[in-house]
């Protein structure tokens, strides 16, 4: 594969390489390598686009695993500021589609360093039955949430080492979650407001996770944590993510900071083979 052009973002930390499927076709085979952070550019994940119809761009994740989850929510927002920055889009409205399908968005901010970017996720579908976790000592009821990619959250902070083993196991051909999960740990720290620790399936702790920020306010409302008509605060370790339900749809604010371009040559793609 011919050298290509490269481009990173973060959400509060979650970061990503941006790429044009046009100029990488064969990105998928170098995602490991390229999210490396010794030996490669470092990031959770990468994020390739391509045209689609009826939208501004089709987006395609990769986990730094190399699995491809369906959505993600600090994904989506650095790929429009990508979109309007760089390549010239209108910043009022524009259609990402993923595998969860399309989202809306829209730029709120242009600031000189770090943008705000609104982003319409979709309907939260909440399990009724809820899945329970037992593990070294730490025992755990699990609200699983849909976000067009599943998740599972528990109203109980955790330290590291726990959060590490609860992700590990959950996300180990667990019968409750054969395709994996995402985990959330949560703390009430307000009427309004969430403390949540993330274990992303596919990558592990991350400074932030959207989707996961998403069903973590979504399970808080339904727990009664919170009201459904004023925003969710959600502080996660990289910062805070504004959520809000809007006639049972779920929308998600929060920033998105540009960090460099670059070019991935063919001389490294070769010694990655």
């Amino acid at each position: 594969m011919k050298s290509f052009p490269i481009f990173k973002y973060h959400g509060l930390g979650n970061d990503f390489v941006v790429v044009r499927e046009a100029d990488a076709p064969d990105v998928e085979a170098h995602v490991e390598a390229l999210c490396d952070r010794n030996r490669g550019v470092g990031a959770d994940g990468v994020l390739v686009l391509s045209e689609f119809e009826d939208a501004q761009a089709r987006m395609v994740i990769f986990n730094r695993d190399g699995s491809r989850p369906e959505m993600c929510g600090n994904g989506v927002r650095c790929v429009v500021r990508h979109l309007v920055q760089v390549e010239g889009f209108c910043a009022d409205a524009l259609t990402i589609v993923s595998d969860a399908g399309p989202r809306p968005c829209r730029v709120e901010e242009q600031g000189a360093g770090t943008w705000q970017v609104a982003v319409e996720m979709g309907e939260a579908k909440l399990d009724a039955e809820p899945a329970h976790v037992d593990h070294d000592g730490f025992t755990a009821e699990l609200v699983k949430v849909d976000m067009g990619n599943p998740h599972a959250v528990t109203f109980q902070a955790a330290p590291i080492e726990t959060i590490d083993a609860i992700g590990e196991l959950l996300n180990a051909a667990h019968p409750e979650f054969p395709e994996g999960v995402n985990v959330e740990f949560v703390e009430q720290t307000g009427p309004q407001a969430i403390r949540v620790d993330v274990y992303e399936r596919g990558v592990g702790r991350t400074q932030a996770c959207g989707t996961g920020a998403c069903a973590a306010a979504v399970a808080a409302i339904d727990a009664g944590l919170c009201h459904a008509d004023a925003p969710v605060e959600v502080e996660l370790p990289g910062g805070v993510l504004r959520i809000e339900l809007r006639d049972g749809v779920v929308w998600m604010t929060g920033p998105v900071e540009y960090v460099f371009c670059g070019e991935i040559t063919d001389d490294w793609l070769t010694s990655q083979r």
